[in-house]
Parts: structure tokens; C-alpha cells; sequence
């Protein structure tokens, strides 16, 4: 097997065999395999070209089958030549792996269809990873399920490969005749299949042709390539597919397996492992291998790697020491690898190979850090990007590596070849692009005016004044008076989230809003009363929306008697008419309207005296008019009229001129742009640009960067008008733009007036845009005429008008625009004549009568197509002109009659007709020259590109090209909805960090497409994982490599305590002798033998993988341990990769929040998992497994009260379930994150999700209800069927469950074992049903093989759990910290829905290290439980209402009083009272628990208070202790938990529970205080033992695996046996002795008082 190896000294890392290796010591080994088989590795390499390049793979499958010979450069195969029948070996089952793997290789070569620099390299990357083998296995699943279907038996015939056609199955192309029938073969029309429902195709189906033609028959091709069945049916189908001059069929294939298939699961690569060092505070060692049958353990380990303790001296300078020794070696990258993945070993060496660091480095990291932000903080960016540093995996760089490398490569071929690789890259990330896409603080902390994103004019200056409706003033109104009008007050420091308060209108928000609209009048009599009344530094305005045409719209109405009652009555009581109106809750009539103004006329009189104007006067009055115009110019000029369809969002709002849509995320837009705002502002005042003089009120709006209109096509708004880039590099490569004149001689140029004695062309045209519309209407004649008319004032432009007619079009007659374009084109003059001549056309307005008499001049290029017109036979060369067009427009996305705009690529529409106008084609090219053209060209020019190299004609070609490549790569990813991050950003600033003495440049900066920029602190955890993805990914030569080390100037602790390795292959290996792929690992080698380490797992974020084998434990390793029969084979274990996740963020449509408390369910064949949704962000999370599951509502409350609009697998917009189902498909080793939108039923708008049975759930509690009780509490409506006559037929089957559900964490064989104790006790006190629940994270194999035969002994249930640490909550970096978040934070999500209360019982914490043991000494939270009561009663419990209970922690001890934390400082302070409370026993009301969202609101003060690392000592116990004032805690009476730490000798009679906490005073061993205080626990212990030296004596070796076996032996000695047990008693005796010493110190050696001194410990 390949191994990927952590050798302890500094030399090279080698791939080899397991056989024939010698080591000083033992090794360490693991390995992760999938649940699912692996595939066969030419299905795998034809999947992974798919992958790599999705055009590639039919053309490549052609080429297999088409070219059957073996490459003369393949060695001889071990099969004969004949044996393959004629075919090509590769597609045949008779090839050995290797064998396969070089043919592939030797073909792909040969084909040329991989033409990308880097294509291979990656290919190869991905095979070694088997990053397609989730596709592979969901397509197999698949062909097996549908032959399910069609009733195929295991035993039928061999056909490994068929055709799903018609709903049958064709085995052969005889067979495919015999269902479709023959048919004419020398005939273009379409095949016709019998009638059968046509097949659905998935995302990840290989089509051809590769766009789905509904004109066309579908089949699906069941593909096994390794079969002799496959070749023929592919050249079958395939020909068929690519039929000239039409396809007569479609095909899809799907790979499937064949039947006698290797069952072999799949070993998979791409995850990293560590061994942390545990300090013998820790220690936890399993000793069953250390003595016995295999001898006792070598002592000599004289020529064995030992770990030396670094000189405390030595520390500081370690970071420079690494860093000095990694650039010094002739491989830095091995290096770097090696000495950070074995530093534990290694750092005790760098003080002699680097006796003194370099004074050079030191300068020069300093200078770095005073002068570049890079400096500052790691990172890894590729082409500029800078990447998450906790999505560097190589599945996710595989991914994003292939998208860079098509825009890289793209580039360049846009240069036809004229730019080099490097410039390419640079044009990518080139300043001036990364700038005009920049919205933010710069990386330097400035902020310039284009940095504040687009702003818009929002005052009413345009419209004549008076218009905006502001509710407050600061330099006018009363409540500001004592504020300073001095705008330096900005630069007076403030509290972080405040504001300084100054007496100036400098930020102004503007609401343009539908006052008809129950949110929009919330917003204003709410929110915006709110801020003003808080004093809040900023003036709220209000434009309503109004309607064109009916000024008794209900909007207008609200509009107009506001306006009225301001000026009648004042702003106070108009805001009460605007409550009275909101009070509705519902969209306003024009009645309401009438009656809430009555209401407030009759309470006020007019100012002059007299009654106000009536309803209708104040709805048709001369004043009212004027103000309807105003805002009808105003919402018009800046694109923000009243819908003229109904709408998702109720308006906007301009902060400071900004654009922001109206929704949920009202306050946060508002929060984020007034911090960038101020920021932006201080800057002003501290430059002196922003005076006192200066006029506050239109600051912003006099900005140069400000724009006076805007129409919201021009504008991309993610929520209503996200910007769409179309790459033409790709219409030109798919032969769209290639094959037509009309993009190569039609484009309209404008005059470029060039001096008479210059040389000069002109200026470059850089603009290109494509006019799409119906050019025979009267709107399509306009837009023309307005593109024409630009020109004049553009002469860097160039248009080209492409005529795009709706199917009900009337023909063209011989005088129509689109008739006569196309007549200039193909007599190729048009590049000849001037826009001004084709307005001139256009200002004739021909008729089909002809132009009549023309006094034109006679050299007018376009006179002669003038007098003749079209004629027949040229209209009908027009129209099919128009038609060749229709797949470009299509491309663009434009259906047709529509009309659109295309500049450099971005597509601008579909708009309405007339909506375009000169002023708006000015406005668009404005602000596309100044966002993507010309920083594009300015980085073309940075990059050393000479526009004079290329001529005239092909310049704006090469511009258009670029410009459309470099928009779409920073396109923000709209599919990650609320986690985008906006416009990719990209910076190489990296590149200005001084490197000559701490960097490594790699070679192929010329040629390579991808630059890779990683700047690390050498000595991180971040460097261990990091070094070898960088030093596989740097050996390819389609990499550059910049790599800056940047270590601490000065260190105070070894930065590094652990080993780490990383399995990151390049390519697949393979065995030799066998042929067989080598499967990879992870292995330690020459680790010293007397540390004690604890392995763990580093995996990508979307696996669950749990140890699925091992003889050892993995918590506790220590070399020396193994008996001289064991060490030749080491330590080795096996996890599982048991799920995939599928994570999620849902929202409720259309409010857009969480819909917390939905319960979900994803199913998938016989499987079915739930889930629920949290208040946090709307997550959730699912396991799921290669595959096409379904995404559901669970039943119950959750699908009463919603229902599914969409799946959301295509993203944050995808389309509705209506349209694609509510199917989701599993097909990467990444997971896959959906964005599901669900919306209220009809009637439950208003309807509590978990709230409504909470009351109902208590009083259940309190009576003991049953299950069936529960559930028609709950659901009423099922009462009928749920009566105990019934019950056995309900409609909704009720499981049953266990009375008393117990769950816990161990970690470790010790803890392990207190839990099987613990469950032992439980069962000795209860007569009631029981099951256990335990967190499957942190379990050994060797538990997971005997809790079976403990549950059937004792007659209980048991169940193991999960959840995946979501990405987004900060995660812990301390097993027994992650223990602990476990047990508290993911209680609503952990367990089935259907659980409704759970009682926690510890069994196993593992006490903290460094400075939390300081922390915890007090409470120490090493705790094992032995349970003395029944815990029904627990269950029967009445917790009033709160959603759990704890034990109080004791306090009547009084020798431990001064160790009681929480009766003095904060803890005091805090609990104001209330008792502190104990983790080691509480019991969970489930169901309350969600109703309250418990959960929801214990994670958001986790993510608070942990971001301080000194908060949360004791998280388990601390956090639910620290939020009793918001959720409740029941105490249970102290009783229910006894600890001799805390509690008197005399409440130990009356104790149900037994804690075995420990004491700071006696350091007493666990098992010792057990053994004494509890009677039973030797009889307990005994048993346990007994029983698993009973059950591996009476199981035959071949029933159980070797690693369950070993499992089962484990438990088979007692538990003071285990060496942790004997690691206790020799700590403790430690600490007697140090006593002892201190008190000879003080009082002399006398031997009674040593006596004394040791009996009290």
C-alpha cells in the first residue's frame, strides 16, 4: 500500500511498500476507507476526464473506440492480444489496473483533447484521489435500482452494459431494434420509440448532444466501459447522437458496475492525521498488548528516537531557526514538510544546525511587518484569491484549480497566443481590476470614494426640492441642539458600535417605499421612530411610491394625504395616521385610507382656522399633483418606480446615496454602510477635503464617483438584477461567432478624428456592444437610433445590431431596418458606412411603398440599397441571416422579441420596450469603461501587452474577448446566497513582502496558469497541513510557487505538540508484482517510544469517518507499551467514511428568516434521516452517501404548517420544486450545501411552529402521558385514530421507544469502562425500559465491538449519534474542550425527532491541559457517575417549564470552601443567588427544548463568549449556568448528585447518584475513591470483565474480525488493572511525597508528623 510517511529525521519522504520495512521503532498506520465499493479505474479515469474538461469525454470515449491498437510504447501486456476480440484492451475486463492506467494515459495523449496547460497533471491528481468515485457509485446505484425496476434477476445473463430505451432493457444493438422497431436509416428525421414515459436526467448524466433537445428521443446508456458489450452499443448510440445533419436520437450514459464486481471498499486519500502529545497529567494508556502471551516489552530504546526538551533559551528564536534551516536545504519544500510534520522531535536539533538566526531574516520580517498588511496573518491564495483558510483541501484547490486554469487559458486564447502565461495571470488579478471591483476597506485600512461601491444622487435637488419627507433634522430639530456642528468631532474616539454625535446631515437615509404595504409602514412607524427616537446620528427620509396612472391607487392615496397632514398638522400626528394604517397587518385599501384620514380630520383642524380639505380635495388637488410628479420623475430617475406586477420586497432605501433593497437585512446594510461611511468620512476631515463650510446635506451626492441616475438594469443588485457575464470566448470556440460575418464585418464604428501629421490609427475602440431587439418596430428603430447616436459621443465604441423578431412578427418587408442591415452585410460595406448615414436612413421612415424622390448625394454608400430596397429573394436570405443568429442570442439568454444590451460580455435585459434611451446606453457605457473596461485594459498595459502589435482590426476583437473572460471570473457566487462574498476579490499584494532571505520562489512563472501565494508562520498548524498540500501541488509544472515564511519574532512555548501527516498523492501507484492500485495512507515513522499520544483525524469539512478497526487505543499510544509480537505490525487502524454531509440554510419566503424549529427529512432508498432547522443562519445538516435522495418535510406540525418551494440544490435562486423536483444529488467527496425555501400554507400565516404546544408538552410531562398520548396532544386531528383500540392501525405509525433514554460521552478504554459500570448500575435500580445513547465521535472500536453483547446481557437499548461541527461556529482545538461543546451546544439536533427527553449521565471528561488546568483546579471536571436510584423518576419528572435540569453543585463541605469558585468574583456576581450547577447529571426536556430554541440561542453565546480563549473554563457546565436569566435551569434536589469534593459525609446516605469528581486536597486515584465510597463497584467491575472474557472465549476466531476480538479482550481485566488506573496511584503517591517533603522542610524530619502529614492526603 502507498503510504504517505512522517519520517522523525530530515531527510526525504518515500513512498513504499509495507512489506520488507525495518524501522527503529514501531510505526503508526491508518487508513480511511468509504462505505461504498471502489470502482474500476478505467470508470474512474473516464469520470475524472468528464471532471476535468465535460466536453472532453465523448470525444475521448470516440477515440478509445475508434483506435483499438495498444500504443507501441506500452509494455507487453500479460494478456494476449487476441484475447481482447478486436477492441480496445483498455475497454475490456482483462486488463490489470496498472495496465489500464498507462494505456489511458498513452491514449489521452495521442487524442489532443486535453489541450490546457495543466490538464494532466490534474487528471492524474484526481484519479489518485478518486475524487469521481461519488459520481461513480451514485450512477451505480442508480443502473442497480433500475434494474430493480424493470425486474432484472442476479442471475439473468451477462450484460453488463445496456439500454434503458422505452422503459426496456437492450442488451445489444439487436436487441434496441427489436423494442424501437426498424427504421429508415438513410433518413434525417428522429427515431421513434414506442410511448413510455421519457427518463429524467440529473445533474450529473453525460449527454450527447450536450444540451437536451425535447425534440429528440431519450435513452440511457448503463455503461460498464470494462465490458465487451460496451464498445459497440457507444459507436451505436454515438453515431446515432452526432447524425448529420440532425441527431435522430439523445443519449445519456451512466457508469454502472459489473456484476461480478470487486467488493472492495474504497481507501480513500485527501484528509491529514495527527499524534498530539499528552502530558503524563493525561495519561490514559490501554496496556492489554504491553504483557501476557506475547512476552514482556524491550526496555532498550538506546538506539531508538527520543524526544529532548528544548532549552528554555533555545524557544524564542525557534520560528527563526526553522525558517533559516527550510531555505538552507537544497529541497526547501521537503523540508519544510518534514521539519513541520516533526517538530516534536526535531526542535531540540535547530539550535545546532542554526546556531545563531540570521540578523537579515530579522530585519527583514520586521520590515514586513511595519510595512505590508500581508505580514499580518497567514494566507494561501491562487491567481490572487484569497482562499478560506479552512477550505484548503485538495478537493475544493481541485475544484477552483479548474476554473482558474479556463480563465487563465482563456485569456490567452483570446491573444491568439500573443500573451504569455504570466500575463495572463496578471491580467487576472491586475490591480486596477481588483480595485474597481473593490467595495470596502482597503487591506491598508484607506478608504477612497470608489471604495464606498456605486452612489446615486438621492436628493430631490433634480426634481425641484421639497419632495423627501424627512422626519428629523440634525442641524434644525431640537433634540440635536446641544450636539457640535464640527465635523472634526469625528475624529474623536468612540465606543466600538457607537457613533459620534454631531449636528450635521452628513449620513441621510432616503426610503423610497409602497405605503400600501404592511412592511413599508412597520418599517417607518416602527423602526425608523425607533432610530430617531434612540438618537440615532442620522436623518431618515421618505419618498413614496405613486402610481402614473390612478391617483386613487391605494399607494398614491397614502402618498397624498400624508403629504397633506404634514404640512396641515406636523410630522408627530402624521406618523400616528401611518400607524393607524400599519395596525391592518395587511396590504392597504383605498377605504382604509379614507377612514384613518376622517379619523385624524376630525381630531385637527386646519392651521388658517377651519375643518381640513376633504378626502377627495386632498386626493385630486392642485398640490397633491405636483407632488405625485415630483415623485413620479424622482422613482423614475432612479429606478426605483411602484411595481407595476406585485413584488417580494415592499421598496428601498439610499443611505448616503448607496442602493439597498428593503428586506430582512435592513438593519445589518444599514450597520455595515454607516461604519464604511464614517470611516470614509474621518478620512475626509483628517485630509481637510471635509470642512465645516462644507454643505453636510449633499456630501456624498457631490461626490465625482456619484451618479445622477439610475436605471436598474445598469445597476447589478444581487436580490433583483445580479450582473450576467456571458464568456464569448466560448461562443467563439463553440463556433457561434466563428462562422458568421455578422461578427466580423458588421460592426458600426464611430469617426475617430485623427491628426493630419500623426501616424496614429486613432483611438483603440474598446468597447463592443451587441444591440439586441426587434429592429422592424417602432421600439427596436429607437434603441438603434439611441446606439447610434452614442457613437458620436464615444469614439472608443463600436455596435453591432442583431435583429431578434418574436415569433408573431410580421415578415420584413423590402424597406425594413432588419432587411436592410443584413443587404449592407453581405455586400460587405457596412464597416464602410457611418452612423450618421444609417440615421439618416432611419430619419426616411420608409414605407413598403419605397422612398421616393431622395436628394441624397450621390456617393452615399447606402443610396443604392436605399432606391431598390430588398427584394424577394434577399428578404429570404435576411430572415435566415437573422436565423443563423438565434443560438448567440440564445447563449445570451435573450428569448425572442426581447430586448437586451450586450457590452463586452455583459448581458444588460431582457428590459421592457422604451426603456433604454439615449441618456440610459450613455449611463451603461459610462459605468461598464469605468468597472471592467478600461481596468482591464490598464492591466493588459501593466502587463507588458503593446496594443501596437496587434492591428487595428483585431484590437477591439482581443478587448472584448478579455473584458468578458475577466467579468466572469469576478462574478460573485450568487449560490452561496447569505455566505457570498460579494465580487471575487483578488490581490497579489503578497508579492511586495521583502523575501531575500525568508521566501522561496518557484520555478514555471512564465508558463505556468496558476500562481500559488501563501504566506505561513513555518511553526503553525496551519504549516503542518499546509507544507505537503504545497509541496504536492508545487511539483507540477503547471504551478508557480511563492512561498513567504513568516515566523514569530519570539516565541514563549513550543509552538507545535503534535506529528502530522498528509495523504495528498499525485498520481495513483501501483504494486508491481500485482498490478493493483497501491491504497493510500497515513503512517508515522521513528516516532520516540515513550510518548504518550493521542491520534486524531483531520478531515475535509463534509466526512464523518469513525474508527472502524483497531487493537489499540488510538486516545492512548505509547510505543514501548507493545509487546515484542506487535511491534513488527505497529499501531495500525481503520476508520470508515459512514456519511457525507448535506448541509443546508433554509428560509421562509418571502420574510427571508430562518424557519426555526422545521423538521426535515432526507431519504434515500430504504434511509431515511431527520433533522431540524436552527434560528443560526438557518442551518441544518443531513447524512447522506453517494446518490439522489429526497429533501422533505417531516410530518406532523412542520408539514401543517409549510410547505417546500425549493430543494435549493442549484444554489440561493434556484428554481422552484415545481420545476425540478425535490431531488438533490450527492456527487462530490465535498458535500453539498443547499439553500431550501419554504413558505407558509395558505391560512398559516401567523401560526407558531414550536411554540404552540409548549404549555400542553409541560402538562404531558407532568402526567406521565404515553407516546400515544404525545402524539394527539400534539395532533388533535389524529385522536380518533390513536384510542387504544386504534392504536395498532394508526394512520401515522408510532414507534416505540425506550421509557428512560440515558445519554453520555467516554473517550478512551478507563472512561469506556466507567461507562459500561455506570450503565450496569442504571440497570440494577430500574425496572423500566432503557436505552443509551452515545456520541459515536469519540468511541474506540474496541467499545463499539462489545456494547452489543452488554446490551444483550443486560437487556437495554443503545444507539449511536452524531453531528458535524458546523464550519461556521468556532470550533474547539482541544479533544476534551470538543467533548464538552458536544455535550451542550447540538442537544435539538443530536437526537431523533421523536425523542422527547434524554438524561445526561457522565461516564468520562479528560482533564484539561496548560493554563486550563490552572483553571479547573477548582472543578476539576474529571468525573465517572454510579447511579443508586431509578431514573424514571427523572423521566416523570415536572420541570416547570423549563427545558432542563441540573443537579446543584454541593457546598456543605467545608474543608473545600475556599476551592468553591462560584461563591465569590464573577461567578457571585452573575448568579445573583441562583445556585451553580453541576454537568455531570441533567436531564433534557427535548421538546421544550426546541420550542424555546434553546439550542439556538446556547450557540449564539457560545460563539460570543468563546472568542475570548480565557471564557467558558468549564464550557459544558459554564455556558448553560452563565444563560440562566434567558433559559431557565429546574434544579433537581442535591440528592441526585453526590461528590465527596463537595458534599458532607452525612448526605451520602440519601445519595441517588455518586459522582466521583476529584479533590484538590488528596489527589485520591478515581478507582481507589470508587472502591471505597461505593461497595459495588468491585461487584460491577467484576462483572464487566467476566463478560467480555466469556464472550472472546466463546466466539470462534472466524465470527469476529481480529480488531473485534482484540476489541472484546480489552474489557476482559478489571478496571484498576488498566495502566491509567496504576498512572493514578503513581501521580498521587507524587503529590503525597512532595507534601511530605514541604512539611520536613518546615518542621524537620519527624517521622509522626510525616505519619500525620500522609494520613490526612
Amino acid at each position: 500500500m502507498l503510504r504517505v510517511t512522517v519520517l522523525a529525521g530530515l531527510g526525504l519522504a518515500v513512498a513504499h511498500l509495507a512489506a520488507g520495512e525495518s524501522s527503529s521503532s514501531p510505526f503508526i498506520s491508518a487508513r480511511i476507507q468509504a462505505s461504498w465499493p471502489a470502482p474500476a479505474l478505467t470508470t474512474l479515469y473516464l469520470e475524472s476526464v468528464a471532471q476535468e474538461n465535460v466536453e472532453s469525454l465523448f470525444p475521448f470515449l470516440a477515440h478509445l473506440v475508434t483506435h483499438p491498437a495498444v500504443p507501441s510504447t506500452i509494455p507487453a501486456l500479460e494478456v494476449p492480444l487476441a484475447s481482447f476480440q478486436g477492441f480496445n484492451p483498455v475497454l475490456t475486463p482483462l486488463l490489470r489496473p496498472n495496465e489500464s492506467f498507462v494505456i489511458l494515459e498513452q491514449h489521452l495523449s495521442r487524442s489532443g483533447i486535453f489541450r490546457r496547460r495543466g490538464e494532466p497533471e490534474s487528471l492524474r491528481l484526481a484519479v489518485a484521489m478518486s475524487e469521481s468515485s461519488v459520481v461513480v457509485e451514485g450512477m451505480r446505484i442508480l443502473a442497480h435500482e433500475r434494474e430493480m425496476e424493470l425486474g432484472v434477476e442476479a442471475s439473468e445473463e451477462d450484460c453488463d452494459s445496456w439500454v434503458d430505451v422505452a422503459g426496456q432493457r437492450a442488451c445489444s444493438i439487436d436487441a434496441f431494434w427489436a423494442i424501437v422497431g426498424l427504421q429508415p436509416a438513410d433518413t434525417s428525421d428522429a427515431l421513434v420509440l414506442p410511448a413510455s414515459p421519457t427518463p429524467a436526467l440529473h445533474s450529473f448524466d453525460h449527454l450527447s448532444p450536450s444540451t437536451r433537445d425535447p425534440s429528440l428521443p431519450l435513452v440511457i446508456f448503463y455503461a460498464d466501459p470494462t465490458s465487451f458489450a460496451f464498445s459497440p452499443c457507444f459507436s451505436f448510440l454515438y453515431d446515432l447522437s452526432t447524425a448529420s445533419p440532425r441527431p435522430r436520437l439523445q443519449f445519456a450514459i451512466r457508469w454502472s458496475a459489473p456484476r461480478k464486481a470487486n467488493s472492495d471498499k474504497l481507501v480513500l486519500s485527501g484528509y491529514g492525521a495527527s499524534l498530539d502529545i499528552k502530558k503524563s497529567d493525561y495519561l490514559a494508556i490501554d496496556d492489554r498488548l504491553s504483557s501476557g502471551a506475547g512476552g514482556a516489552v524491550l526496555k532498550d530504546t538506546s538506539e531508538r528516537p527520543k524526544m529532548v526538551a528544548v532549552k528554555k533559551a533555545d524557544i524564542t528564536d525557534l520560528g527563526l531557526r526553522a525558517t533559516a534551516y527550510i531555505l538552507s536545504q537544497p529541497d526547501p519544500l521537503s523540508s519544510f514538510t518534514h521539519l513541520t510534520s516533526s517538530f516534536p522531535l526535531l526542535a531540540s536539533q535547530l539550535s545546532t544546525l542554526v546556531p545563531t538566526p540570521p540578523a537579515d531574516l530579522s530585519s527583514e520580517l520586521l520590515e514586513n511587518l511595519m510595512t505590508s498588511p500581508f505580514a499580518s496573518s497567514p494566507s494561501f491564495s491562487l491567481n490572487g484569491i484569497p482562499l478560506p483558510l479552512s477550505s484548503i483541501d485538495p478537493y475544493a484547490l481541485l475544484r477552483l484549480m479548474r476554473t482558474e486554469r479556463k480563465f487563465v487559458t482563456d485569456i490567452q486564447r483570446a491573444s491568439l497566443g500573443r500573451l504569455s502565461m504570466k500575463q495572463s495571470r496578471e491580467i487576472l488579478s491586475g490591480d486596477e481590476v481588483a480595485k474597481a471591483g473593490k467595495v470596502g476597506v482597503a487591506k491598508d485600512g484607506r478608504v477612497g470614494s470608489e471604495a464606498l461601491g456605486e452612489l446615486f444622487d438621492a436628493g430631490d435637488r433634480k426634481e425641484g426640492g421639497g419632495l423627501v419627507l424627512w422626519w428629523n433634522d440634525l442641524e434644525k430639530d431640537k433634540r440635536y441642539a446641544k450636539w457640535s456642528s464640527q465635523v472634526t468631532e469625528l475624529l474623536r474616539p468612540v465606543y466600538p458600535g457607537q457613533m459620534s454625535q454631531i449636528g450635521r446631515n452628513l449620513n441621510n437615509v432616503v426610503l423610497v417605499l409602497d405605503l400600501a404595504r404592511p412592511a413599508s409602514l412597520l418599517l417607518v412607524t416602527e423602526s425608523v421612530k425607533a432610530f430617531v427616537s434612540r438618537g440615532i446620528p442620522v436623518r431618515f427620509g421618505l419618498v413614496p411610491q405613486v402610481s402614473a396612472i390612478d391617483e386613487a391607487d391605494p399607494s398614491t392615496a397614502v402618498a397624498s394625504a400624508m403629504w397633506y397632514l404634514v404640512d396641515m398638522i406636523g410630522r408627530s400626528k402624521t406618523m400616528a395616521f401611518l400607524t393607524t394604517l400599519a395596525s391592518t397587518g395587511r396590504d392597504v385599501t383605498l377605504d382604509d385610507v379614507q377612514s384613518a384620514y376622517q379619523q385624524l380630520a376630525m381630531q385637527n383642524s386646519h392651521p388658517a382656522g377651519g375643518p381640513l380639505a376633504s378626502f377627495d380635495d386632498v386626493l385630486h388637488g392642485p398640490g397633491s399633483r405636483l407632488k405625485l410628479d415630483q415623485a413620479l420623475q424622482y422613482t423614475r430617475r432612479l429606478g426605483v418606480a411602484l411595481p407595476t406586477t406585485p413584488s417580494a420586497t415592499c421598496g428601498a432605501f439610499f443611505l448616503n446615496g448607496a442602493y439597498f433593497v428593503v428586506d430582512d437585512d435592513f438593519t445589518q446594510n444599514l450597520q455595515r454602510t454607516l461604519t464604511l461611511h464614517n470611516q470614509f468620512l474621518q478620512q475626509e476631515v483628517y485630509q481637510n477635503h471635509l470642512l465645516d463650510e462644507a454643505d453636510a446635506n449633499t456630501y456624498f451626492y457631490d461626490l465625482a464617483t456619484t451618479y445622477g441616475r439610475r436605471n436598474a438594469f445598469i445597476f447589478p443588485v444581487p436580490e433583483t438584477n445580479p450582473l450576467r457575464v456571458v464568456n464569448l470566448v466560448d461562443l467563439t470556440a463553440a463556433g457561434s461567432l466563428a462562422d458568421f460575418k455578422q461578427f466580423h464585418d458588421s460592426y458600426i464604428e464611430a469617426v475617430t478624428p485623427v491628426e493630419d501629421d500623426s501616424d496614429d490609427e486613432g483611438v483603440p475602440v474598446v468597447a463592443t456592444i451587441y444591440v439586441v431587439t426587434d429592429l422592424d418596430t417602432p421600439h427596436g428603430r429607437s434603441l438603434a437610433k439611441a446606439s447610434l447616436d452614442l457613437l458620436e459621443s464615444h469614439t472608443q465604441t463600436r455596435i453591432s445590431l442583431i435583429h431578434n423578431p418574436s415569433p408573431s412578427s410580421p415578415a420584413p418587408h423590402a424597406y425594413s431596418l432588419s432587411a436592410f442591415l443584413s443587404l449592407l452585410i453581405e455586400a460587405d460595406v457596412l464597416m464602410d458606412v457611418l452612423p450618421k448615414e444609417i440615421l439618416a436612413w432611419l430619419d426616411l421612415d420608409i414605407t413598403p411603398a419605397g422612398p421616393g424622390s431622395l436628394r441624397w448625394m450621390s456617393d452615399n454608400p447606402v443610396l443604392p440599397f436605399t432606391i431598390s430596397g430588398a427584394g424577394e429573394g434577399e428578404l429570404s436570405k435576411s430572415v435566415a441571416h437573422w436565423d443563423k443568429l438565434r443560438p448567440v442570442v440564445e447563449k445570451f439568454g435573450i428569448k425572442r422579441g426581447e430586448n437586451a444590451v450586450v457590452v463586452n460580455g455583459r448581458v444588460v435585459g431582457p428590459f421592457e420596450d422604451n426603456a433604454f434611451t439615449l441618456e440610459d446606453l450613455d449611463a451603461l457605457l459610462e459605468y461598464e469603461l469605468t468597472k471592467r473596461i478600461m481596468p482591464v485594459v490598464k492591466s493588459m498595459e501593466a502587463a507588458g501587452f503593446d496594443p501596437k502589435l496587434v492591428s487595428q482590426a483585431e484590437l477591439p476583437r482581443l478587448y472584448m474577448l478579455t473584458t468578458s473572460v475577466v467579468s466572469e471570473a469576478y462574478l460573485p457566487d450568487t449560490s452561496a446566497g447569505l455566505f457570498a462574498a460579494g465580487t471575487v476579490e483578488r490581490s497579489t499584494g503578497y508579492r511586495l513582502l521583502s523575501g531575500n532571505h525568508s521566501s522561496y520562489i518557484g520555478p514555471n512563472e512564465e508558463d505556468a496558469p496558476f500562481e500559488l501565494g501563501i504566506v505561513v508562520d513555518p511553526l503553525s498548524v496551519l504549516a503542518q497541513k499546509w507544507a505537503p498540500i504545497i509541496e504536492t501541488l508545487s511539483s507540477h509544472a503547471s504551478v508557480h510557487l511563492r512561498l513567504y515564511l513568516n515566523p514569530a519574532l519570539q516565541l514563549s512555548e513550543l509552538p507545535l505538540k503534535r506529528f502530522y501527516a498528509f495523504s495528498f498523492p499525485a498520481a495513483p501507484t501501483f504494486s508491481p508484482e500485482t498490478g493493483l492500485e497501491l491504497a493510500p495512507t497515513v503512517d508515522f515513522v521513528d516516532i520516540p517510544e515513550d510518548t504518550l499520544l493521542t491520534f486524531g483525524t483531520d478531515l475535509p469539512r463534509a466526512w464523518l469517518a469513525f474508527p472502524r478497526s483497531s487493537v489499540h487505543d488510538l486516545d492512548n499510544i505509547r510505543l514501548a507499551d507493545l509487546a515484542p509480537s506487535a511491534r513488527e505490525e505497529g499501531v495500525q487502524a481503520t476508520f470508515e467514511l459512514e456519511a457525507i454531509i448535506v448541509e443546508g440554510h433554509a428560509r421562509d419566503v418571502p420574510s427571508g428568516s430562518p424557519p426555526r424549529g422545521l423538521q426535515l427529512e432526507l431519504a434515500g432508498g430504504a434511509t431515511t434521516v431527520d433533522s431540524l432547522v436552527m434560528s443560526n443562519l438557518g442551518y441544518f445538516q443531513l447524512k447522506a452517501n453517494p446518490g439522489l435522495w429526497r429533501l422533505g418535510i417531516r410530518e406532523g406540525r412542520s408539514s401543517e404548517v409549510y410547505e417546500m418551494e425549493s430543494v435549493g440544490a442549484e444554489g440561493w435562486k434556484s428554481a422552484g420544486a415545481e420545476e425540478k423536483g425535490d431531488r438533490l444529488a450527492v456527487t462530490t467527496l465535498e458535500g453539498l450545501t443547499i439553500y431550501p425555501r419554504f413558505r407558509r400554507r395558505k391560512g398559516m400565516e401567523m401560526a407558531e411552529l414550536l411554540e404552540d404546544g409548549a404549555s400542553q408538552s409541560a402538562k404531558d410531562k407532568k402526567s406521565g402521558g404515553t407516546v400515544v398520548d404525545r402524539v394527539q396532544n400534539m395532533f388533535p386531528f389524529l385522536a380518533p385514530y390513536l384510542s387504544p383500540k386504534a392504536a395498532d392501525e394508526a394512520i401515522i405509525p408510532v414507534s416505540k421507544k425506550a421509557n428512560i433514554n440515558i445519554f453520555t460521552v467516554a473517550s478512551g478504554l478507563l472512561y469506556e469502562r466507567m461507562a459500561f459500570l455506570m450503565m450496569v448500575s442504571v440497570m440494577r435500580h430500574t425496572k423500566s425500559t432503557v436505552k443509551f445513547w452515545f456520541i459515536q465521535n469519540f468511541l474506540s472500536p474496541s467499545f463499539t465491538a462489545f456494547i452489543p453483547h452488554m446490551a444483550a446481557e443486560y437487556g437495554f437499548e443503545y444507539e449511536l449519534v452524531t453531528y458535524k461541527w458546523p464550519h461556521w461556529l468556532r470550533a474547539q482545538t482541544e479533544k476534551q474542550r470538543t467533548i464538552w461543546g458536544y455535550k451542550i451546544l447540538f442537544l435539538d439536533v443530536l437526537f431523533p425527532l421523536e425523542l422527547d427527553r434524554v438524561i445526561f449521565v457522565d461516564s468520562d471528561q479528560v482533564r484539561p491541559s496548560g493554563i486550563h488546568a490552572f483553571l479547573y483546579r477548582y472543578s476539576p471536571p474529571d468525573r465517572s457517575q454510579i447511579v443508586r436510584a431509578d431514573l424514571q423518576e427523572l423521566v416523570d419528572l415536572d420541570l416547570h417549564g423549563a427545558p432542563y435540569a441540573y443537579a446543584p453543585m454541593g457546598s456543605d463541605r467545608e474543608e473545600t470552601a475556599g476551592f468553591r469558585f462560584w461563591d465569590s468574583g464573577y461567578w457571585k456576581e452573575h448568579l445573583r443567588g441562583r445556585p451553580y450547577h453541576i454537568s455531570a447529571l441533567y436531564v433534557v426536556d427535548l421538546d421544550r427544548f426546541r420550542q424555546v430554541a434553546a439550542g439556538d440561542r446556547l450557540r449564539q453565546q457560545y460563539q460570543g463568549l468563546s472568542a475570548d480563549p480565557n471564557s467558558l473554563s468549564n464550557l459544558d457546565q459554564d455556558l448553560p449556568n452563565n444563560m440562566q436569566a434567558q433559559i431557565p435551569i429546574y434544579t433537581l434536589d442535591q440528592s441526585w448528585l453526590w461528590c465527596e469534593t463537595w458534599c458532607s459525609d452525612e448526605s451520602l446516605a440519601q445519595a441517588k447518584t455518586i459522582d466521583l469528581c476529584n479533590n484538590p486536597l488528596t489527589h485520591e486515584p478515581k478507582l481507589a475513591r470508587a472502591k471505597r465510597l461505593i461497595p459495588e463497584w468491585t461487584v460491577y467491575d467484576d462483572e464487566v470483565a467476566a463478560l467480555a472474557a466469556r464472550i472472546a472465549a466463546s466466539q470462534p476466531a472466524s465470527s469476529l474480525s481480529s480488531g473485534a476480538q482484540s476489541g472484546i479482550n480489552a474489557f476482559s481485566k478489571k478496571a484498576d488493572e488498566l495502566v491509567q488506573a496504576v498512572e493514578q496511584s503513581a501521580e498521587r503517591d507524587e503529590f503525597v511525597h512532595e507534601a511530605v517533603e514541604k512539611e520536613r522542610d518546615a518542621h524537620g524530619g519527624e517521622d509522626e508528623k510525616e505519619g500525620r502529614v500522609k494520613d490526612e492526603l
